[in-house]
């Protein structure tokens, strides 16, 4: 079974999780420091107009705020709550909304940018298109994401399809638009005492936004015990991270 998208359960669970995401989003936060690393490095450090993509709490923000040199910095997130924490941190302005959809995107920009966002888009390559229509000729557009393997552990006991795509599929919806300058990809396990720790440490990263089933105290009991079963030893139980970077050129077909 392929898990359904539902936004409005995402945005919901993300702003519950403002006040625990970053000192819980171990992966996350050291996604944002290599995406910006090995931007410097392809693309240098001076974008005149940057668009931030889904924000969250601002992990990405900072840094592109202390090691980017911009004139302006427009940022937008699902989550409408983020503005004021995003506001307080940095001179920006913050567009709410989906950016599937939003209307009025900022444009004539040099650098979209986005750290752990692109893996809840419902279409890949209809945001890269739309996004290559808001960049100047070369611009670039920089993010990480999750592969395939993301969480598989829970896509397996679930017996469910996560909804996490392959890096030649990304490759391919980049293809028409720009041209591939940095890539890589990591498999990352992270060790928690026992389920529970883990089902804790994915509620304050707002990751269990995936699903709305309401579980029962037996239910719950039972995915504890399969899974401490499955993927458990003596040192604890693991959760399998799968991070990818891009970051591409906008060509002339992007137009």
């Amino acid at each position: 079974m392929r898990i359904k998208l539902d936004k409005k359960l995402v945005s919901g669970r993300f702003a519950r999780s403002l006040g625990t995401y970053d000192e819980n989003a171990i992966v996350q936060r050291d996604m944002a420091a290599e995406l910006v690393n090995a931007l410097k490095d392809c693309a240098g450090v001076n974008f005149t107009r940057i668009f931030e993509v889904g924000c969250g709490t601002g992990i990405l923000t900072r840094h592109i705020a202390k090691e980017l040199n911009y004139e302006k910095l427009i940022v937008n997130d699902l989550v409408p709550e983020y503005m004021v924490p995003i506001m307080e941190m940095v001179t920006c302005d913050f567009m709410a909304g989906d950016v599937e959809t939003l209307p009025g995107m900022p444009r004539e920009l040099d650098l979209i940018i986005s750290n752990a966002t692109f893996q809840w888009m419902e279409n890949m390559e209809r945001v890269l298109r739309r996004l290559a229509e808001k960049l100047n000729n070369n611009g670039i557009v920089a993010f990480s994401t999750f592969g395939v393997d993301n969480i598989m552990e829970i896509g397996e006991l679930l017996g469910i399809k996560l909804r996490y795509l392959k890096a030649d599929d990304i490759r391919d919806a980049l293809g028409y638009c720009y041209q591939e300058l940095y890539f890589s990809e990591t498999r990352r396990e992270l060790k928690f005492a026992d389920p529970q720790m883990l089902l804790r440490h994915l509620q304050k990263t707002g990751v269990t936004g995936i699903r709305k089933d309401i579980w029962t105290k037996s239910m719950m009991q039972k995915f504890m015990d399969d899974y401490a079963e499955r993927y458990g030893d003596q040192s604890g139980v693991k959760l399998t991270y799968h991070p990818m970077i891009f970051i591409a050129r906008k060509t002339e077909k992007g137009g």
